[in-house]
């Protein structure tokens, strides 16, 4: 997420890229990130004290990250291929549930359905937001293309990326900076 976060710093965002305490547990990184979200708005970290945050989470943190969008100061979500939590009952996913509580206006740029990414898992959170201001399904993309940067092993295991595709994530996300964080 480094690339991503130093595109939205370029464009004067305040951007940070942290790395989850937890590996597999969701509701333990979406209190850090509501932490965070706290820290930023309450303190004058890094000489200011935040007004607004954006949250923007890849794969299993954009489920994460979609747990911790319903924090007081969080004016937008961007899930880049977002992954959701597989129960034996669909009603039980995680993000779902998540989603139908959330105001919290949300991007959603997506990936079309591939092993990568749990065959789309979350592709029904668009049906269930209240708040969605866009659903973007990338037409050829990868899971890798909506990581910066990514690496051999995500392409190995679920293809190549490509400029024009990683391109419009890009522009999503800037698009939500613009829209949320002027």
């Amino acid at each position: 997420m480094a690339e991503h976060a130093q595109a939205l710093a370029a464009r004067g965002v305040l951007a940070l890229a942290p790395d989850m305490p937890c590996t597999f547990d969701h509701r333990c990184n979406a209190g850090a990130i509501t932490e965070l979200v706290k820290m930023l708005l309450d303190t004058e970290t890094f000489g200011a004290r935040a007004e607004r945050v954006m949250l923007v989470g890849f794969s299993a943190g954009g489920l994460s990250s979609l747990l911790a969008a319903d924090t007081p100061g969080v004016v937008g979500f961007v899930g880049l291929d977002a992954y959701d939590h597989l129960p034996r009952n669909e009603s039980e996913r995680l993000g779902i549930v998540a989603a139908r509580r959330l105001e919290t206006e949300t991007l959603l740029l997506r990936a079309p359905a591939s092993r990568c990414n749990a065959q789309s898992v979350s592709a029904p959170w668009q049906a269930v937001l209240k708040a969605l201001w866009r659903d973007e399904l990338i037409d050829g993309a990868t899971h890798c293309d909506f990581e910066a940067p990514t690496d051999w092993l995500c392409r190995l295991a679920c293809g190549d990326t490509d400029a024009s595709r990683q391109l419009r994530v890009r522009q999503g996300l800037l698009d939500a900076a613009a829209r949320w964080l002027p």
